[in-house]
C-alpha cells in the first residue's frame, strides 16, 4: 500500500466515527480504526516509535521503583529485629508488621503502586514506635520536632528513611503526567478501546494468568461491562471510562499526529523509492490471516495450508524449506487430513492459491517461489 493510500484509508476510517452520534458506533468506528492504522506497516512503524518513548519513561520508573523497593525493605528488616529483639508490641504493630510483608511477597491485592504502599506501611509502623516513645529506635529514619509536643510526644515532621521513594515519586508524577500529554499514552487509550472491542476475552485471560494482576484484571472487567452496557443501550450516561467526548479529543489528537507522520514520510520518500516498497514486497499478518501484495489484501483461514504455508515462510523470510522440513512444520497444525502436504504438488496448489487471492498475474514475480530445490520467501 502506498503511503498516499495508507493516508486516505486512514482519513476514510476516521471520518466514519469522529461524528458518529451513536455512542457504541463511534467507539466500533474507533476500534476498526486502530485495527487498521496498527496493521498498515508503515503506521505501525509511527506507532512503534511512539511507544518507544513511553517504554523509555516506564524503564526509568521501573528501575526507581526497584531501588524504593529495596531500600525501605532493607530499613523495614532493621526495625522488625529490633522490635522482635526487644519484644515490643503495642495495638496495630503487629498487623503492619504482617501488611508489609503479605504486600511485599504479592499475598496482599493493591490498586496503590507497590512502592507507594510499603513506604506507607513503614512509616505507620515508625509512627507507632514514636507514640509510644521508641524514638531512640528510629532516630535515623525520620526528622522530629525538636521539642516534644502535649503529653510528650514527639511529632514526626519528615520520613528520612528512603531517598530513592521520592525520587520515585516524582518520577510517578512526572511519567502519569506525560502519560497524558504525549502521543504513547493516548495510543494506549485508544487500544483499550480495541481491546475491549475485539480482543476482551483473550486480554482477561493474559491477565488472569498472573495474581499479581488482579487489579489490573479488575479494572479491566469494569472498563469492558461498561462497553457492554453502551453496546447494548443500557448505559447510565455517566461511563467512569468510555466517556464519548473524552475519546474525540484523544482520537482526534492521534489522527492529527499520524497523518502528519505518514505526510512527512511521504515528502520524504521519492516515488523510486516508494516503488521499491511497494512494488513485489509481500506482507502477512498472522493474527487476522491477512496477507498484502502490491495493495491487494486477502484472507486465509487459521489451520488452512495456505495460512500455515505463510506462516512458516513468514516467521523465516529467506530460508529455504524442502518438502520434508514443510511436512514437519505445518501439517500438524492443518485441521483437515486431507489437505495436509504430502508431495511438492500440494505446496505449488497452495503457492497458486495464494497468488490468486492476492490477483498475481500469470507470469508475474512472486516472492513465495521453488527456488533450487527448496521453496522460499525471497526478497526480490
Amino acid at each position: 500500500m502506498t503511503i498516499k493510500n495508507t493516508i486516505l484509508n486512514a482519513e476514510r476510517h476516521y471520518d466514519s466515527f469522529i461524528n458518529q452520534p451513536d455512542d457504541w458506533n463511534f467507539f466500533l468506528g474507533l476500534a476498526e480504526y486502530v485495527k487498521f492504522v496498527s496493521e498498515e506497516k508503515t503506521s505501525e512503524k509511527i506507532i512503534i516509535e511512539a511507544m518507544d518513548q513511553g517504554k523509555a519513561r516506564f524503564k526509568d520508573l521501573s528501575e526507581l521503583s526497584k531501588k524504593s523497593i529495596v531500600e525501605t525493605t532493607g530499613v523495614f528488616e532493621k526495625l522488625v529485629e529490633i522490635i522482635r529483639e526487644d519484644k515490643i508490641d503495642f495495638p496495630g504493630l503487629k498487623m503492619e508488621i504482617q501488611e508489609y510483608e503479605d504486600c511485599k511477597n504479592g499475598l496482599m491485592f493493591s490498586s496503590t503502586p507497590l512502592p507507594f504502599t510499603l513506604f506507607e506501611t513503614l512509616a505507620e509502623i515508625i509512627e507507632i514506635l514514636v507514640k509510644n516513645n521508641y524514638v531512640d529506635k528510629i532516630k535515623d529514619y525520620v526528622l522530629l520536632r525538636a521539642e516534644p509536643g502535649e503529653g510528650g510526644q514527639y511529632c514526626i515532621k519528615e520520613f528520612t528513611f528512603s531517598h530513592s521513594f521520592s525520587e520515585y515519586e516524582k518520577a510517578d508524577k512526572l511519567f502519569n503526567d506525560k502519560r497524558d500529554i504525549e502521543i504513547w499514552g493516548v495510543w494506549d487509550n485508544l487500544v483499550m478501546v480495541y481491546n475491549s472491542v475485539f480482543k476482551k476475552e483473550e486480554m482477561i485471560a493474559e491477565l488472569d494468568k498472573d495474581k499479581k494482576n488482579f487489579w489490573q484484571a479488575l479494572n479491566a472487567r469494569g472498563v469492558i461491562s461498561e462497553l457492554d452496557k453502551i453496546k447494548e443501550g443500557k448505559s447510565d450516561n455517566s461511563p467512569v471510562y468510555f466517556k464519548k467526548q473524552n475519546f474525540i479529543t484523544k482520537a482526534s489528537r492521534f489522527h492529527n499526529y499520524l497523518i502528519k507522520a505518514l505526510t512527512a514520510v511521504e515528502d520524504e520518500m521519492g516515488p523510486a523509492e516508494e516503488k521499491k516498497l511497494i512494488n513485489g514486497e509481500l506482507f502477512f499478518y498472522p493474527v487476522d490471516g491477512k496477507a498484502e501484495y502490491k495493495g491487494v489484501v486477502g484472507e486465509f483461514g487459521f489451520g488452512k495450508k495456505h495460512y500455515e504455508l505463510l506462516v512458516l515462510l513468514n516467521n523465516s523470510k529467506f530460508t529455504p524449506f524442502n518438502l520434508d522440513d514443510i511436512k514437519r512444520h505445518c501439517n500438524e497444525k492443518i485441521t483437515n487430513d486431507r489437505h495436509k502436504f504430502k508431495a511438492e504438488k500440494d505446496v505449488f496448489d497452495t503457492i497458486n492459491y495464494i497468488k490468486r487471492k492476492l490477483k498475481v498475474k500469470t507470469g508475474e514475480y512472486f516472492p513465495v517461489r521453488k527456488k533450487g530445490k527448496a521453496f522460499i520467501w525471497e526478497k526480490k
